[in-house]
């Protein structure tokens, strides 16, 4: 898709090279391979109807010969928010001042049509563009997971504010008492004022999604006190953009053996463009992280910590690394929130709740293998003689923490009483005090 007069211009002249090769190639006099020549035409002739075809629909689009159709479904929006931009004649410079990015973001979004743009930065981009998204809204929460349509804005209004944990915010002190008229107004302002009416109903959406036994409301809440301490670090300083690049987690994977290990993760996920955002989880969540994008679209690795283990720490931290690699980016997912990721024995199994969709088993793939790739873990003799001697040993030898392969033992053997030495108990929270107070 051709997106402004420079790549216009570039269209043409590539056009009018790709004409004058064919037009050279019919002429030849008698090759040694005729079919050769005759599939070599042919391919020419095909990447010219393309650019043509992209030529002719971009100058369409100048002459404001573009009704858009109706938009029902969220995943024609990025083309769409393109098409419209073009036909209203607009700049990408014009645009991006109006909807307060800068010219480079606005042109990465529409080279890679919006992928990395979160939905609600989406929608504000549809706003100023004046383009109407009610067809693809529902009034009642949809609870289809697969569905590409989402929730307008006045569903806020039927939402039941006295369920929220609107006190233990205000104990936990994410909010200051104000000049409200109550908590309650003040914790409503504070929720979707912290992050956007949009970001609070596709929370709802997706706890709706998630077959959990835990509280939605304090899901929510946690969710985003999450998002107000993201926005607020993105904003305190320069953050590179995320890439996507895999080669820095070996560094991260190094970092485990390290005194300060825990701390030190946050530093190199920041210097790959993510956020790791810790804050404690709320009763009768049973959550252990989540991964979300701010407004702005920055990814976002939350974790409560609710289990001191470095074991548990790190595996979260890669699980959550996962669905970013692997999720975040793709069909219009929100996040994901992952409760009792190591699902282990001792945990309540009437609280447990999670999901064991295809997405969280690519997540825990994705986990094991950057810790220690399968080929690797073939050849631990801790694996089959289980004793804290051998894990200690290949530890040293993979140049990871025991802890990882304590845990990864202890889940393949679904034996959780083994080990518990090694698991690095209390080796966490001490990392991250301020956060936890």
């Amino acid at each position: 898709m051709i997106l402004n007069d420079q790549q216009l211009r570039a269209s043409k002249k590539n056009l009018s090279k790709l004409n004058t090769s064919i037009g050279q190639l019919e002429i030849e006099e008698k090759v040694a391979s005729e079919q050769f020549r005759n599939l070599e035409i042919q391919a020419l002739k095909g990447f010219a109807t393309d650019i043509l075809r992209d030529i002719e629909a971009y100058e369409e689009l100048l002459r404001g010969n573009f009704k858009p159709k109706k938009l029902t479904i969220l995943s024609d929006l990025p083309i769409l928010l393109i098409q419209t931009r073009i036909a209203l004649g607009w700049s990408q410079e014009k645009l991006a001042k109006l909807t307060n990015s800068t010219v480079l973001t606005l042109q990465n979004y529409e080279e890679n049509a919006y992928f990395g743009a979160s939905l609600s930065k989406q929608l504000e981009i549809a706003q100023v563009l004046e383009i109407d998204t009610s067809e693809c809204f529902l009034d009642t929460f949809d609870h289809d997971a697969s569905s590409s349509k989402a929730i307008t804005p006045h569903i806020l209004n039927e939402i039941d504010w006295g369920k929220y944990p609107v006190n233990e915010a205000f104990q936990m002190g994410w909010i200051q008492d104000t000049n409200h008229t109550s908590r309650t107004e003040a914790f409503k302002d504070w929720l979707t004022n912290s992050i956007d009416p949009y970001a609070v109903c596709a929370l709802h959406r997706k706890c709706n999604n998630l077959t959990v036994q835990a509280d939605e409301p304090s899901l929510i809440t946690w969710q985003a006190r999450v998002l107000q301490v993201a926005n607020y670090e993105a904003n305190c300083s320069e953050l590179p953009e995320f890439r996507g690049d895999e080669r820095w987690i070996k560094l991260l994977v190094s970092a485990m053996t390290e005194p300060n290990g825990p701390a030190k993760a946050k530093n190199l996920l920041r210097e790959q463009g993510i956020l790791l955002v810790v804050v404690p989880h709320m009763p009768k969540t049973y959550l252990d992280g989540a991964t979300l994008q701010t407004h702005d679209g920055v990814p976002i690795v939350a974790l409560t910590l609710r289990q001191d283990r470095l074991d548990h720490f790190w595996f979260t931290i890669f699980h959550e690394l996962g669905h970013i690699y692997c999720h975040l980016y793709s069909r219009f997912n929100n996040g994901f929130v992952d409760l009792d990721v190591m699902r282990e024995e001792s945990m309540n199994a009437q609280s447990s709740s999670y999901v064991n969709d295809d997405l969280e088993t690519e997540a825990d793939q994705f986990a094991n293998e950057r810790l220690i790739d399968s080929k690797t873990w073939d050849t631990c003799l801790s694996r089959f003689t289980v004793t804290n001697e051998t894990v200690e040993a290949d530890a040293q030898r993979l140049n990871v923490h025991p802890s990882i392969i304590a845990g990864r033992i202890r889940h393949e053997q679904n034996n959780y009483s083994i080990l518990n030495d090694l698991l690095g108990q209390g080796l966490v929270r001490q990392h991250f005090r301020e956060c936890l107070h």
